[in-house]
């Protein structure tokens, strides 16, 4: 699953920057946090709004596959060590 991006906003020109103080050294004073859609890079005043702006990749709503349990490994054929 993709994960929301935050950035620093400039107040004046509207620039994205990764790191607030490089935001407050291109447009004193006033910046801003903002998030960004993973799907579609669409900037948003809050993280919910950039959860909410796309809908998720159905890819990407499988849970994650997981490795056989000691016991299944065993029913297969595998000894532990001790």
């Amino acid at each position: 699953m993709s994960t929301i991006e935050s950035k620093w906003e400039c107040g004046d020109c509207h620039e994205l920057h990764d790191y607030e103080d490089d935001a407050h050294e291109c447009c004193r004073p006033v910046v801003r946090e903002v998030f960004i859609c993973p799907q579609c890079d669409d900037v948003h005043s809050s993280h919910s709004d950039a959860v909410d702006c796309c809908e998720p990749d159905p890819d990407e709503l499988d849970p994650p596959r997981r490795g056989p349990t000691p016991l299944e490994l065993e029913a297969m054929g595998q000894t532990r060590l001790f």
